[in-house]
């Protein structure tokens, strides 16, 4: 009798998971559940059922049916733990690394959060202490920062505060949090163990608003430099802004000692790949960047000529925000004298009306920074200012006669 109710549960389950009506949906899982305790149902079954389940994240749309999945995932860990523990894992690497590959990112993003809910009923109804949860535990932390990232990059901020929900209700629980915590501190620094780090530096900072960053922020700024700043792909803003949290509190020394030469070294390596990412550090930071101003400077100011269109529009960003953290004039000055020694010639003639246009727009921009700065000019010498005047307006008026014709 045992063996009838298995086959019949069983039998075609998933086609039957994927074609029955909402309506029926119920009285299967419900079936499927039930046969849970037989004592035929082993290892190979749970795998088959659990590769089942992660059929219905892209199929299962309405709550009811996805609460049905969740109740199902329950039962089967609590009956099966191991098996189910280590094969559900496996379902959601190859959900991640197959299938939310292929969409869009609001699309991907919305079955992400799903698989987020998934990851955490693990987290919860596994048992922590067991050898197998313990092995497959670094692995879901992983699962979990690659899920975050793909609900980030939709930039929709309904589902990312949904999902950041079920990871600061899971980690209320200060156990789960703390190994979550240590779990991604020691994994090798990448994109997204990166801004999983800064969530959870987030939650950190809304229980404890004194010291969040406690003993780990050397290792933050380590994380940050290798998977962040030296990263050979190109990132997408959202991530680099994910980093805010850190950041926002470095000081003058720790940017000194990490931040700087990684940065100077990546937009030495590849412009093209570092310069946007430059461009949001420097604009997040809250710190005196005047003495990095002919470091950083000429580098950027090389790039307003070069041939990549994208990497001229980046230059120009990343010259206004860096002369927004340089407070000395003397920072600027120094730009500015890079600028105008590009435009009349001193490395070479630049001929290409935008090329020129880009120098002239920095250069009017700096003008505005000294302006804001140093109420006119009442601190800098008189002499020096006819000719910060003369050069742009000399050029503009080449620019706009080339463009007449005349």
């Amino acid at each position: 009798m045992a063996d009838v109710e298995l086959s019949k549960a069983l039998r075609d389950l998933p086609n039957r998971v994927l074609s029955v009506s909402i309506e029926e949906r119920p009285d299967l899982f419900r079936n499927v559940a039930s046969i849970l305790n037989n004592p035929g149902v082993n290892a190979a079954i749970v795998k088959g059922i659990c590769k089942v389940i992660g059929t219905t994240l892209f199929k299962y749309k309405d709550s009811p049916s996805q609460l049905l999945v969740r109740n199902l995932i329950v039962d089967i860990i609590k009956r099966h733990h191991d098996a189910a523990v280590e094969n559900f894992c496996a379902v959601i690497k190859s959900v991640i690394n197959k299938d939310l590959t292929t969409f869009q990112p609001q699309k991907s993003a919305k079955f992400s959060l799903i698989a987020i809910g998934w990851t955490d009923i693990i987290i919860k109804t596994a048992d922590i202490n067991s050898k197998i949860f313990i092995a497959e535990y670094t692995k879901i932390v992983d699962y979990q920062s690659l899920l975050y990232q793909h609900i980030l990059l939709s930039r929709n901020t309904r589902i990312i505060e949904m999902g950041e929900k079920i990871f600061f209700d899971s980690w209320q629980n200060i156990e789960i949090y703390k190994l979550c915590f240590s779990t991604a501190i020691g994994k090798e620094p990448s994109c997204n163990i990166v801004i999983f780090l800064m969530l959870l530096v987030r939650f950190e900072k809304s229980i404890n608003r004194e010291d969040y960053f406690g003993k780990y922020k050397c290792e933050l700024r380590d994380h940050f430099v290798k998977g962040i700043i030296m990263n050979k792909t190109k990132l997408n803003d959202t991530l680099i802004f994910a980093c805010r949290p850190l950041l926002q509190v470095l000081t003058q020394i720790e940017f000194e000692e990490s931040i700087y030469p990684a940065l100077h070294k990546s937009i030495l390596r590849s412009p093209e790949v570092s310069i946007k990412t430059m461009s949001i550090v420097l604009l997040e930071l809250n710190i005196d960047l005047s003495q990095y101003a002919m470091s950083f400077g000429k580098i950027l100011l090389q790039n307003l000529y070069c041939k990549n269109d994208k990497t001229r529009h980046e230059s120009l960003e990343t010259l206004k925000n860096l002369s927004q953290k340089c407070v000395t004039l003397d920072s600027v000055e120094f730009l500015l004298n890079g600028i105008f020694a590009i435009l009349n010639g001193q490395n070479g003639k630049i001929t290409v009306a935008e090329y020129r246009m880009n120098l002239i727009q920095v250069s009017s921009y700096y003008f505005r920074v000294i302006n804001k700065t140093y109420i006119f000019y009442e601190d800098y010498e008189d002499s020096k200012v006819p000719y910060f005047i003369q050069i742009p307006v000399a050029v503009f008026s080449e620019e706009v006669s080339h463009s007449a014709g005349f």
